[in-house]
């Protein structure tokens, strides 16, 4: 923290809160269930008819004013070709998520990141999003330092 009146300095590294939910998501699926894994943003119709698992910003984005931490909602959309499908992704999301703490993420470039907190914060809810493709909806809130624990 920098002393009153003085600029911080932007950080080196940034820490991606919805990457480190997809591997999160990615490293504890059963394929049976989630074939086409977690995509970040959205899904194409074949990953979507596999079932598959679209994680979005959702806001409510938070700093912590006397820690490196930041708080993010998810989104985390599950998809697949039939409403029971779906249902097993949504039920799956909801007890992966039931309550995480205290995790070290690796990223994609290899950096370690401490995640201090990952829980489902609204239950999965279950509807058709289209004549193809079915939808389970979840919200997934994140606490994760925004200093690395580690860098390659």
């Amino acid at each position: 923290m920098s002393a009153p009146g003085t600029v911080n300095q932007p950080r080196e590294h940034i820490v991606s809160p919805v990457e480190l939910v997809k591997l999160f998501i990615d490293e504890h699926a059963d394929t049976e269930i989630l074939p086409g894994k977690a995509v970040v943003s959205g899904a194409d119709d074949p990953q979507q008819q596999r079932g598959t698992v679209a994680l979005m910003d959702a806001g409510q984005h938070k700093l912590e004013n006397a820690a490196p931490v930041i708080h993010k909602r998810i989104q985390c959309r599950g998809m697949a070709k039939n409403l029971d499908h779906a249902d097993r992704i949504g039920n799956f999301l909801a007890e992966l998520f039931e309550y995480q703490r205290w995790l070290e993420i690796e990223d994609t470039s290899g950096i370690v990141w401490l995640v201090h907190e990952m829980r489902c914060t609204v239950l999965p809810s279950h509807h058709i999003d289209s004549k193809e493709t079915f939808e389970s909806l979840a919200f997934i809130v994140i606490s994760v330092g925004r200093d690395p624990v580690s860098v390659p």
